[in-house]
């Protein structure tokens, strides 16, 4: 079984890496993959990207990166389309 993370800051960082050692326990051969810090990387989450690449506040670093933030989305759902149970 294949499911995609996504975690945007450190608190989904830390909940996700939780979450994750979770189901690696209850799963063992569950793959993990998605968006997601150190602790989720250590917990066992193929980082698909590191959030601290894209933690953003405030107007002014939101606008210039707001085409990058898209061009990532529509990877991301392509990602997902390949990685899908049925594309196995």
């Amino acid at each position: 079984m294949k499911i995609m993370m996504s975690a945007g800051e450190a608190s989904g960082d830390l909940h996700g890496a939780r979450l994750a050692r979770e189901m690696l326990e209850m799963e063992p051969e569950v793959k993990l993959f998605g968006f997601g810090g150190a602790k989720m990387a250590e917990a066992g989450v193929r980082l698909v990207r590191d959030c601290r690449d894209y933690s953003l506040m405030g107007v002014w670093e939101v606008v210039p990166a707001s085409a990058v933030s898209c061009s990532s989305k529509r990877r991301s759902s392509k990602r997902c389309a390949r990685k899908s149970p049925t594309s196995s």
